[in-house]
């Protein structure tokens, strides 16, 4: 197991702490992701806030000579990839607004959510699963021709993509790549999904759970087995930064870059 990886952590810390935006040094951390997060519906006030949300993140990963590995898209239902045709140039536009205020920060990736409501039960799923192969097409090509990557991430319960093969049949024939949040398995081993799937990781997502739902937690907290996960990022030859998306400890309680830092190193036995 090599231990030259690059750490990141999302910013979606700051949804139970504030650690980060608050002063905490990121020190052991190179870089960052940037998130805004769900919200109902597309109007100004809802993009203002991303956006400002946005370039305050990156200010503040500049002053502290972090690079900004990838943006996390919002997502919801005016940012919905399953739509059909009807509805398919108001999704592109929202999520292009999103991408063109971004390119600034230039990310290697911008990670997506299929957004579904859940439970996700539809009457053929296969169909689903092609016309959103459609909409991600569409976005991952404007994506790329600005300079950066889409990638899909990985998702749990009964949302699109929460199988490996389904991930996969979304961004076929596509220029987008996989988020793979290794907390949003409950079907596969994360060694099954990595044999299938590793040729397209672009990035990945990392914290620690029970194998039943996403958790979130910290390192060591579930029993997700570290070492094991790092030797098979390097057996399958993952080439990007660790990023972590850690929201609480098991408890419920704020989390800290910290927090974060030594309790992965304690789960991978390296001395803090």
């Amino acid at each position: 197991m090599r231990n030259s990886w690059k750490m990141g952590f999302s910013s979606a810390i700051n949804l139970t702490s504030g650690a980060w935006k608050n002063g905490e040094s990121p020190e052991g951390f190179d870089c960052v992701e940037l998130a805004a997060w769900y919200h109902p519906q597309e109007d100004d006030s809802a993009r203002e806030k991303c956006i400002q949300t946005l370039k305050q993140e990156y200010e503040l990963a500049c002053k502290q000579g972090l690079r900004v590995w990838s943006v996390h898209l919002p997502y919801g239902w005016g940012l919905d990839l399953t739509v059909e045709d009807d509805r398919s140039d108001e999704i592109f536009e929202n999520f292009a607004y999103y991408v063109d205020n971004a390119i600034p920060v230039m990310p290697a990736c911008f990670v997506v959510h299929v957004f579904t409501w859940e439970p996700f039960v539809p009457e053929d799923r296969e169909a689903v699963v092609r016309q959103t192969n459609k909409n991600i097409k569409r976005l991952a090509e404007y994506i790329s021709s600005k300079g950066s990557v889409l990638a899909v991430e990985a998702l749990p319960r009964t949302n699109l993509g929460n199988t490996v093969s389904e991930c996969l049949k979304l961004i076929e024939g596509t220029k987008a790549e996989l988020c793979f949040d290794v907390n949003h398995l409950t079907t596969e081993t994360h060694r099954e999904f990595l044999q299938m799937a590793y040729k397209h990781i672009k990035t990945v997502h990392l914290s620690d759970y029970e194998f039943a739902d996403e958790k979130h937690w910290v390192a060591g907290e579930g029993i997700l087995d570290w070492k094991e996960l790092l030797s098979l990022f390097d057996e399958y030859g993952y080439q990007g930064p660790l990023m972590f998306e850690v929201k609480h400890h098991r408890d419920g309680s704020p989390v800290s870059l910290k927090d974060i830092r030594e309790g992965f190193y304690k789960a991978i036995g390296k001395e803090v």
